[in-house]
């Protein structure tokens, strides 16, 4: 197996270098690799990825979703080249979207999860179509994960979180009322007197809340800020007092 994980381009069925008849590449260090759906030459296969991997592209689409990521000196995974922006590429980031539900379902846990790379990219796209998908994703019952700590099975909370942050992004801020209830996610009926950030999944959701607050402009989020700077969880409370902060002197200079 690759050291850089094996849901890399080496072992990639896009790859035109893999041996058909084998089912599997030569796993050489010098081996050379050829993306045939993005077109592009992999000088370091063992130690690139991107989400059309059959470990995290379950339904072997055939168009470039996200970017191709590299293995950095750090050992974490970093953007060597951004997504391709197509209308084909939309239109299916679109469908895979539109396709997301709540079911279980097994996940590669060593790298960023489809459904986030698909929902990042549209945001970043400022694809407005999304919208009508989003609002159903945070619509969807999570609560068998509330208390999720299984790395191989697909955490939809992640997934609801990312879709309440993109909505806040890609509506300038107008979709508040339909997403403002999760500040108090997880901790509805108060903050245990034991308080294990391991045992708060649901903190992901204010998380979200939080960072995508700094795209409104509304005395609701002000209020919303100020209950999140009493949350347990210390990032969600460090990024309620940082995005208070600018809201705050922004509203005083203007």
């Amino acid at each position: 197996m690759p050291n850089g994980g094996s849901d890399c381009c080496g072992t990639c069925r896009f790859n035109n270098y893999i041996f058909k008849d084998k089912g599997h590449p030569e796993l050489e260090k010098d081996m050379s690799a050829y993306c045939i759906i993005r077109k592009i030459q992999i000088p370091d296969p063992l130690y690139t990825y991107c989400a059309n991997h059959p470990q995290h592209n379950k339904e072997r689409i055939e168009i470039p979703l996200g970017p191709v990521y590299v293995h950095s000196h750090y050992g974490s995974r970093e953007i060597w080249l951004d997504p391709p922006d197509t209308e084909d590429v939309r239109l299916e980031l679109l469908y895979y979207l539109e396709n997301i539900d709540n079911g279980l379902a097994k996940i590669y846990p060593l790298a960023k999860d489809i459904e986030e790379i698909v929902i990042t990219q549209l945001t970043e796209l400022k694809e407005k179509r999304a919208i009508p998908g989003l609002l159903d994703i945070i619509k969807l019952d999570i609560e068998i994960y509330r208390n999720f700590k299984n790395m191989w099975l697909r955490n939809k909370v992640v997934t609801v979180g990312h879709a309440i942050e993109s909505l806040l992004i890609l509506s300038d801020g107008e979709l508040i009322e339909e997403v403002k209830h999760f500040i108090n996610s997880g901790i509805e009926n108060g903050v245990p007197i034991i308080y294990e950030v391991e045992d708060d999944n649901f903190a992901i959701l204010r998380y979200h809340l939080v960072r995508g607050l700094q795209y409104v402009n509304s005395n609701t989020a002000i209020r919303l800020l100020e209950i999140a700077l009493n949350d347990p969880h210390s990032e969600v409370k460090a990024f309620a007092k940082e995005i208070l902060k600018n809201k705050l002197k922004q509203k005083k200079q203007s």
